[in-house]
């Protein structure tokens, strides 16, 4: 293989600095009378296995407190979504910052089958609010288009990674491969990875021939996949490298999965591309942990 560029790795013993969330100050609940809150858009429309997505709510006038809202998820349609079986809600209780003009709710648009099927719809509806007035805009229709019609689409959703840790022992994952819709830069091009590792959204690019039924996942080399904060160190950037033997890394090519157009619920990365995570710290490279990607399966 011909390197671009070696560079020796600093192994070090990192950890996660623990992020606080206690805050001292205490608000209390909106007492002006003028503040409404309504759903943020009459309708928003995402595809099976879109993963996280925000349905936002928006607050009308100044607010001297905290306000709370709460939803409720109604079947629409001919053909209605599911809870729990198409999407998933967080929450459905939030809690909107006198400091905050806009909040939303938080649903997990999953890929439920592999059958090409009829578009399913649902609402979110407020049906109570704490300390406001609810507006106009009361639900938002939300629409869970078909992603079985393309193999980028089909190809997206959840999975399982084998891989091999540090340690040298076998695991599993659980992650996301979150497409982007047809108006945005990445469709059919490359997903979003969450999943894999801790605080880490790694692209994976896409590749199909329909003609041969074949194609690739690659994992791209010298991205970098999260800003993470570590004792000692504070906020750094993580890098996505291959690990060599001998401690050095590789930033530039990328780890290939093979697919199969015959068997779509498996991906064989035959190299088996060790993955480091290599957080820059003052010009210099130091190890986190590393994956050692086997397959992707589900």
């Amino acid at each position: 293989m011909k390197l671009s560029k070696i560079l020796a790795v600093a192994l070090a013993a990192l950890t996660m600095t623990a992020c606080s969330n206690d805050d001292d100050e205490k608000i209390g609940w909106n007492s002006n009378e003028d503040v409404t809150v309504e759903m943020g858009q009459a309708s928003v429309s995402y595809k099976e296995g879109r993963g996280m997505v925000n349905v936002p709510i928006t607050v009308t006038g100044e607010a001297n407190g905290n306000i709370m809202v709460t939803v409720a998820c109604k079947d629409s349609g001919i053909t209605p979504a599911e809870e729990d079986v198409h999407y998933y809600v967080t929450d459905k209780t939030i809690i909107i910052s006198p400091d905050d003009q806009s909040a939303s709710i938080e649903l997990n648009v999953i890929d439920a089958d592999d059958e090409i099927n009829e578009t399913r719809t649902f609402d979110i509806q407020i049906v109570d609010v704490k300390a406001a007035k609810v507006g106009e805009v009361d639900y938002t229709s939300v629409s869970i288009r078909d992603n079985d019609g393309d193999f980028y689409d089909k190809m997206a959703g959840r999975w399982t990674v084998n891989y091999i840790d540090y340690d040298g022992v076998e695991q599993t994952a659980q992650v996301v491969l979150s497409a982007a819709d047809e108006d945005e830069e990445g469709y059919n091009k490359y997903y979003m990875m969450t999943g894999l590792m801790t605080s880490c959204t790694i692209q994976v690019d896409f590749f199909y021939d329909p003609d041969t039924q074949t194609g690739t996942l690659e994992i791209p080399y010298g991205q970098v996949v999260g800003n993470v904060s570590f004792t000692g160190y504070g906020a750094l950037d993580v890098y996505l490298m291959e690990i060599l033997p001998g401690n050095y890394i590789e930033d530039e090519g990328a780890a290939i999965g093979y697919i199969d157009g015959n068997n779509l619920n498996k991906v064989e990365f035959p190299d088996e591309p060790n993955l480091g995570y290599l957080p820059l710290a003052n010009g210099r490279y130091l190890l986190w942990d590393t994956t050692q990607i086997i397959s992707f399966e589900r």
